[in-house]
This record gives structure tokens, C-alpha cells and sequence, in this order.
């Protein structure tokens, strides 16, 4: 069962907003959940956070920003259009719950053609994005500015919170939970005769940015990349298609992208094993044929950074509410304290 500290630090920072480029409250939450550590936020907004002295320079990046949308129009009749913020697909959004956050959240739903409307051939379709709308009830475009709705405005799905002890499940999993081990590691690793760097990294749903302009400053000698990964775990998928599963340990990636993403240094991948040997922690290892992690950016930053990534295997990743286990999460950052001592 999940420790209930863990669970009450995950549900804090999963309820901060943080669409790409508006971390600040996941900076403040993650920032209150290591008190008495050195931090700051540079002019991107990442949050760095600093422990212990000495010349090796050591980085654990997780990154704050989730995915989201934002208004991009408000029509005569007070119906809302949008763009999306980072990797959505726009199926799993007709008749979705969302929270637009102006001068307070707006709760509202994303409305489409109904389907007793639909043409024969519009069914077997999926709606675009131009055919979606958000409905917050205003009735007029000057409803909606009176709610302080304007241009922009960040529209956030739900902040739920579920956990049975076994698996958690809200919003921005992705990556509040690496968002999670990385303040978990920074309070209790001893930092001997090295500098650990903790980054909250923005903007990485939108291009990897807030990593790539941290790791240029910092110049660390070595960095390690918290995140998630999609779990394969689910019907529909053939065991060789993701062969990743909830609930059987941390997945180190060896490559991402089918190579356009990090390729992970041989050297740390086997210092990940070792270290996840001694503590008889299972782990998974990961070929990503599809998106990238921070340490894309990273690892090809100045001169070149030894780069490796452990992530949180995770179902319905980029949608509304997403699951993971508390296991691996807990197997994570048993194992990040035990490679950051060993080094």
C-alpha cells in the first residue's frame, strides 16, 4: 500500500496548474516540498534546485508543465475555440469535463455536433479539432469576458484525485510523478562530495526547452531524466507493440524515438542495473519509437552531457486522467537514492 505521505504529496502537485509556460504554481508546490534546500527559478521559470558541495555536478530533471488547451476564440453566442498545448489527441475530447483559469476556475465541457446530427459517414469519423467547442454557459461573447475569459486563457482538465493504495489516478501524472521522486530524492539523499542539481524543468510538452536551457547553464557532469512512459499493458496492444507494464518497475529508456531522441550512455544504463540489482528492485528497458523525454535536449547540450532516463510506466498518458503504481514510483526512488550515493 501507497504511503500516505507520498499520496498527499502526489495529489498537491497533480492539483497545481502547469500548462507549458504557466509552471509557476507547480514550481511553488514542488519547491514547498523540499524546505530548507537552496532553490531559485531562472528567467525560463525552471525551477534548480541545489544540495551538497563538491566538483562532481550531478542533474535530476523532471519536468512540470502538463498538456492542456487554450482559447483561442470566443463566437457571438459565448462558444469558446481552442489549440491545443502539447501532444492531445482530439478523440478522448468531445463531451470532456475541463477548468478554464482566469480570475477563477470556470468549470465548463467541450461540446461537438450531437449524434443524432450525424450524417452516416460522420460517425465512422473522428471529430476534428475545428469541429470542438468549449460551453461554459455564458450566452454571449460579453458573458464570457465578464468571467474573465479572454484570449489565451489556459483550459486545464480536472484535478481529481483517486488512489486505492495500489495506483494513482488524476490529471498530469505526466510528470507530476517524476515531479514527486524528484523531491522525494532531494530531501532524503545524502549529496557526499558532489553537487545535485534537482531541475523542475517548463515548457517540455512543447520542445524540451526549460531542460535544454538548464542544462546549458548548470553544465552537470552527468544527468538523470524522471518521466513516464505508455504502459502497453491494456487490451489492444500486442505484447511486442509496448511491452511495458504497470506495477513491474521503473523502465530505463535505452533510446528514444527510434534514435532521434536520447540514446542513452552505456556507462550510467549499467550503473542504473547495478544499482537496481543491489536493491532487488525489478526494472524494464524501453526501445520509444514515439515521443522524447527532457534528456533529448539535454544530453546534446554544449559538448555533450551523459544522459539516462528512469520513467514511471503509465496508462492514458496525454489525456484527462491518467494511472499509475505506487510501486514503481516508490521502486524509483529507492533506486535514485541508492545510484546518486553510489557515484
Amino acid at each position: 500500500m501507497a504511503d500516505k505521505k507520498l499520496e498527499e504529496e502526489l495529489e498537491a502537485l497533480a492539483k497545481a496548474p502547469g500548462l507549458s509556460g504557466m509552471e509557476g504554481p507547480v514550481a511553488q508546490t514542488l519547491k514547498s516540498l523540499v524546505p530548507g534546500i537552496e532553490s531559485k527559478e531562472d528567467s525560463l521559470g525552471n525551477l534548480i534546485m541545489t544540495k551538497g558541495k563538491g566538483e562532481k555536478k550531478v542533474m535530476i530533471c523532471a519536468h512540470m508543465d502538463e498538456v492542456g488547451l487554450r482559447v483561442k476564440y470566443i463566437d457571438e453566442n459565448g462558444f469558446l475555440k481552442f489549440v491545443t498545448v502539447g501532444g492531445i489527441d482530439t478523440r478522448i475530447l468531445p463531451a470532456s469535463r475541463i477548468r478554464i483559469l482566469s480570475n477563477r476556475w470556470i468549470d465548463g465541457i467541450i461540446g461537438v455536433k450531437p449524434i443524432h446530427r450525424l450524417k452516416e459517414e460522420e460517425r465512422k469519423k473522428a471529430p476534428k479539432l475545428e469541429d470542438l467547442y468549449v460551453d461554459v454557459g455564458a450566452g454571449s461573447r460579453e458573458g464570457a469576458e465578464t468571467l474573465g475569459i479572454e484570449v489565451g486563457s489556459p483550459i486545464l482538465f480536472p484535478d481529481d484525485f483517486y488512489s486505492n493504495g495500489k495506483v494513482a489516478m488524476c490529471k498530469a501524472i505526466d510528470d507530476r510523478v517524476g515531479c514527486l521522486i524528484l523531491a522525494r530524492v532531494m530531501r532524503e539523499v545524502k549529496a557526499k562530495d558532489k553537487v545535485l542539481y534537482g531541475v523542475g524543468s517548463v515548457q517540455e510538452e512543447v520542445g524540451l526547452k526549460g531542460a535544454r536551457t538548464a542544462a546549458f547553464s548548470l553544465s552537470p557532469d552527468l544527468a538523470i531524466v524522471v518521466d513516464t512512459t505508455p504502459a502497453g499493458d491494456t487490451p489492444g496492444f500486442n505484447e511486442g507493440d509496448q511491452p511495458i507494464k504497470v506495477g513491474k518497475g521503473p523502465v530505463f529508456g535505452l533510446a528514444e524515438g527510434g534514435g532521434r531522441g536520447l540514446i542513452t550512455n552505456e556507462r550510467l544504463l549499467n550503473m542504473l542495473k547495478e544499482s537496481a540489482k543491489k536493491e532487488s528492485i525489478p526494472y524494464q528497458l524501453e526501445l520509444g519509437e514515439g515521443g522524447m523525454t527532457d534528456g533529448a535536449a539535454v544530453y546534446i547540450t554544449k559538448e555533450g552531457i551523459p544522459t539516462c532516463s528512469v520513467s514511471i510506466a503509465t496508462r492514458y498518458l496525454h489525456t484527462g486522467f491518467s494511472l499509475a503504481s505506487w510501486e514503481d514510483i516508490e521502486w524509483a526512488i529507492k533506486l535514485l537514492k541508492r545510484v546518486i550515493s553510489d557515484l
